[in-house]
């Protein structure tokens, strides 16, 4: 593999990496937002259903901690 496509091919990783960090940061302050205002829990269910959807949350992955599984 030459220098030029192996960079290519590593900024193209780094890119990835850094959309992802930046999205995690903003469900972060939606989260926040929702407990700092107060906000209903439909807005919580709202915005769990849309983590298990993206995979960033399992419920039953959560659970197997308490039953000691």
């Amino acid at each position: 593999m030459n220098l030029e496509k192996e960079n290519a091919e590593l900024k193209e990783m780094l890119a990835g990496a850094e959309l992802v960090e930046k999205n995690l940061e903003d469900y972060l302050y939606e989260i926040c937002d929702i407990i700092h205002m107060q906000l209903p829990l439909r807005h919580q269910d709202v915005f769990v259903e849309k983590m298990m959807e993206l995979g960033l949350y399992d419920p039953e992955e959560g659970l197997e901690a308490y039953d000691g599984n």
